[in-house]
């Protein structure tokens, strides 16, 4: 993990549909920093690893492994996310954590 570089960080508040459906859409104005291509991805959250896919398309996104992840992580709708993500050659890691106290949260 030491060759990774820092690509994006980003805060979000979780929505009704990114706590209910099987995709994360990321936000647009993070798009220029990450790849323009489908990779492998992964979520470390409170010491556990979550193994996704980076879709690009119409909505560049998470999918499938995202509601796993919420469900296992306890997660729900209004809790604010702090994702740092970074790069390497094979994927995109995604650092996230729960935000206690949210001050300014960008919503897509």
């Amino acid at each position: 993990m030491d060759d990774m570089e820092m690509a994006a960080c980003f805060d979000i508040e979780l929505t009704k549909s990114y706590v209910e459906k099987d995709d994360f859409i990321l936000p647009t104005d993070i798009l220029e920093f990450l790849p323009n291509t489908d990779k492998d991805a992964v979520v470390h959250y409170d010491d556990h690893e979550y193994n996704m896919k980076y879709k690009v398309g119409v909505h560049t996104r998470l999918a499938q492994g995202w509601k796993a992840f919420i469900d296992a992580a306890g997660l729900g709708i209004g809790d604010v996310l702090c994702f740092k993500t970074c790069l390497d050659e094979n994927r995109i890691v995604f650092f996230v954590h729960v935000k206690e106290d949210p001050e300014i949260v960008m919503i897509d």
